[in-house]
């Protein structure tokens, strides 16, 4: 009994603290020496890397337009999850650089301010 208990307990404590780190913004990121706006720094990465499929007429049209704030900003968790995971920028297209994606999660904990 006083097994089962420690396993289920140790099992419990751990799932908690995987919920919690994957809700809290990563401690170690210092979004002190990003101004992240979308009109300060995140349209010209978005324009670079995003924007030449995610456009009117572009070849990811169907999956979102990113072409100003107001449609980047309800798709952001959705790009995010590809980007993140690796699969977005396409292959062959340049992907987004280490200080981009945190300047992304810095804007994005900062509320997404325009």
């Amino acid at each position: 009994m006083k097994k089962t208990f420690l396993f289920v307990a140790t099992t419990f404590s751990i799932g908690l603290a995987a919920i919690i780190t994957s809700c809290n913004p990563d401690p170690k990121l210092d979004c002190s020496t990003y101004n992240s706006t979308y009109n300060t720094n995140m349209k010209a990465i978005i324009d670079a890397k995003c924007v030449t499929c995610h456009k009117a007429g572009g070849s990811a049209e169907s999956l979102g337009i990113y072409s100003t704030y107001a449609q980047m900003k309800p798709n952001f968790s959705k790009a995010w999850t590809e980007v993140d995971a690796g699969r977005m920028p396409q292959s062959g297209s340049p992907k987004l650089t280490d200080k981009e994606k945190e300047a992304f999660e810095c804007w994005k904990n900062g509320g997404f301010k325009e």
